[in-house]
């Protein structure tokens, strides 16, 4: 089933005369038993993506899959504001292809994975809010939402970012959102 790892399968095939009075070298049928070892696991990890941005910019974090998957995938995506606040947040957004448009994105949200894709890119975006407070760091994460029933991972596949204080005020002029926090 999917991708989820299962033990050896063996099947049969057997060969007998294909019309009568056509012989096999070998006299009656021949068989051969087959063994197929299943090695084969769907993984989630990051494929790219920064570890810190400045305050004003976006960045965009990919995650991937080491191939499509057999069927479709749920994942549970999750932001963590490790010492961020909601306000920090300008957009959350996230899509499956270049050539996709981008959909908002809020904790919690489940992102269904087609059989024909392999990769969830996160795009964020922090305001520049001109206050003078250290950097701060928020976490986002993919988990499938149905723990072992395509993917090998273990746990969560996780990125914390860190958000550099420029405190200068240049970058996006917009209001902030307040997304949700997930589960900690």
């Amino acid at each position: 089933e999917g991708h989820k790892t299962e033990g050896p399968e063996q099947f049969t095939i057997s060969l007998v005369e294909p019309v009568i009075g056509v012989a096999l070298a070998n006299t009656g049928a021949v068989s051969k038993q087959i063994t197929v070892n299943d090695t084969s696991t769907l993984t989630l990890g990051i494929s790219s993506g920064p570890t810190a941005m400045d305050e004003g910019t976006q960045a965009t974090t990919i995650f991937s899959l080491n191939s499509n998957p057999v069927s479709p995938l749920s994942l549970d995506f999750t932001l963590t504001n490790d010492s961020t606040a909601n306000n920090d947040f300008v957009s959350i957004e996230y899509r499956l292809d270049s050539a996709d448009s981008w959909s908002t994105l809020t904790s919690g949200q489940v992102i269904v994975v087609p059989v024909n894709r392999s990769q969830i890119q996160i795009k964020t975006a922090v305001v520049a809010d001109m206050l003078t407070e250290g950097d701060e760091q928020f976490t986002i994460s993919l988990s499938e939402h149905a723990p072992g029933t395509l993917l090998s991972n273990s746990g969560p596949v996780v990125r914390q970012i860190t958000v550099t204080d420029t405190s200068t005020g240049t970058g996006f002029p917009v209001t902030p959102l307040a997304p949700t926090t997930g589960p900690q």
